[in-house]
């Protein structure tokens, strides 16, 4: 377990109530319903919060500068772990919204193009006209007269309303942001689609967004692009899986542009077959007033877009806790600090820390700066979240990597000694009067670990666990293996980095 020095303050088991209320009865009216582990559903929280308040408010960072309240969040859950039934709950009046904007779009660009085709027809008449009067000599005064009011006439092209971007091209995105509503949400849902390799040379245009920074793409045979205050919501959901197999071949281009570093990044234990329904919930509806609440909320912040976004400040009190916060952050970016292997997304994570701050606080609707609660609130999450990003991408070290190793020997060992104590099939594992034991030359052979040395740190530290102990049997180094003891160590998660 990772624990930041000097700070007591850090302890996320902190009750505070004020703020975590209502967040909290939402999420778990969400786990209730959809049966998804809660990281899940927080985060889910966040990108809704984020895509409905990005457009009202910004936050004043107590670090300095203006910042937009805009998050990017990367959940990795199994299949089956109902990330898009949370999406669909949370979600459901964004999307409803978003319909109706599309729908209505079709309908305004229909009229567009009646009028256009009226209004060309009507300059193609005047201009023969033209021609014609200054064939037969005739004065043209009027006719001019008439073609600049039709020339000043043009139908404008109303812009779109559309802010909801699913399997899109960064280019595309861009494109429908200058086009549409400079306000957008790119929700994507098993896929890594966002860092394939046609969005590559793209992908620091998105971390220039989530800075606040202007979309600005000249090209020489197309169209140009310009959004002055872009603000974007990401939120993208993949399978471990694919994540790792993504990360093995392209985590170079996510993090070396910025990009990964700024994500809000959970990968939540599994609940799957532990989501039974007892007879007795069958038929009964499920408890969902703070669900209502969120959801006219959402629907009250997309339905008034202010001309100008609202400034956010921390109060003193949210301040004392966003300093002492990044100062022990900080504390951890040194070269022996347990953040240095990831600087990129340490460095950010107090930002982002103001952007949850100000979201809970203006979606919950409170008035003048952030308070003391909302920012516990944030600093907890960015507590987890930064621990998560450390677990999936931070670099081991050698003591971590012996640790994986000796429980993934250990596990490996204790299903080979499980076949031969309860189906009689002993091959690598041997019994003599009770007693499981390994030859050493068979684990340097056709063990998990390679080469000799790994395997022999993996044994040492097994032996410091009691798990294993060492003997010599006719000549031959033997692994005694006590599987009683070996039953206390957790078996082996190919897919957590640290155990």
């Amino acid at each position: 377990m990772i624990i930041l020095k000097n700070a007591p303050y850090l302890d996320i088991n902190r009750s505070i109530k004020m703020d975590r209320a209502f967040l909290n009865e939402v999420a778990n009216e969400i786990i209730d319903r959809v049966k998804a582990p809660p990281e899940i559903a927080y985060s889910g929280i966040f990108a809704a919060m984020s895509i409905c308040c990005q457009h009202h408010v910004d936050v004043n960072c107590p670090g300095g500068g203006r910042s937009p309240t805009s998050v990017y969040l990367m959940t990795s859950a199994e299949s089956g772990d109902r990330k898009t039934a949370v999406e669909n709950q949370l979600f459901k009046p964004i999307f409803e919204i978003d319909s109706r904007n599309r729908l209505g779009s079709i309908a305004s660009e229909k009229e567009y193009d009646r009028e256009q085709i009226i209004w060309r027809a009507k300059r193609k008449q005047l201009e023969r006209d033209f021609g014609n009067a200054l064939k037969e000599s005739i004065a043209t005064e009027e006719i001019e007269n008439c073609l600049a009011q039709i020339i000043d006439s043009e139908p404008e092209k109303q812009k779109a309303t559309r802010f909801l971007y699913r399997d899109v091209s960064v280019s595309a995105l861009q494109k429908g942001m200058a086009e549409n509503n400079a306000n957008a949400a790119l929700i994507l849902s098993e896929s890594m689609g966002l860092f394939s390799s046609r969005n590559a040379d793209s992908l620091p245009t998105l971390s220039a967004i989530w800075d606040g920074r202007p979309i600005d793409v000249e090209r020489a045979n197309k169209p140009s692009w310009y959004v002055a205050s872009p603000r974007l919501t990401i939120s993208l959901m993949m399978q471990p899986g694919v994540l790792r197999g993504y990360l093995g071949k392209h985590s170079g281009v996510a993090r070396l542009s910025g990009l990964l570093a700024r994500f809000l990044v959970v990968e939540p234990k599994s609940r799957q077959g532990m989501r039974q329904i007892h007879p007795t919930e069958v038929g009964l509806p499920k408890k969902d007033d703070a669900l209502k609440q969120f959801h006219a909320r959402e629907l009250e912040l997309l339905s008034n877009i202010p001309k100008d976004r609202e400034l956010l400040s921390f109060s003193p009190a949210a301040q004392q806790i966003w300093v002492e916060f990044y100062n022990n952050v900080e504390d951890q970016l040194g070269q022996y600090g347990c953040f240095s292997d990831i600087r990129d997304c340490a460095s950010k994570i107090a930002n982002n820390l103001s952007r949850l701050a100000a979201l809970i606080h203006y979606f919950c609707g409170k008035p003048g700066d952030i308070d003391f609660e909302s920012a516990v609130c944030a600093r907890d999450h960015c507590i987890k979240y930064l621990l998560n990003f450390k677990r999936l991408f931070g670099v081991l070290s050698h003591e971590e990597s012996t640790r994986q190793d000796a429980i993934r020997l250990n596990t490996f060992l204790a299903d080979k000694a499980t076949l031969g104590m309860t189906q009689g099939f002993w091959g690598l594992a041997k019994n003599l009067n009770g007693q499981v034991y390994f030859e050493k030359s068979h684990l340097e052979k056709s063990g998990p670990l390679r080469p000799v040395a790994q395997l022999d740190a993996a044994l040492e530290l097994l032996s410091f666990w009691q798990v294993v102990g060492f003997n010599q049997l006719a000549r031959k180094k033997v692994v005694l293996f006590h599987p009683h003891v070996s039953a206390q160590i957790p078996r082996y998660d190919p897919n957590s980095r640290y155990q």
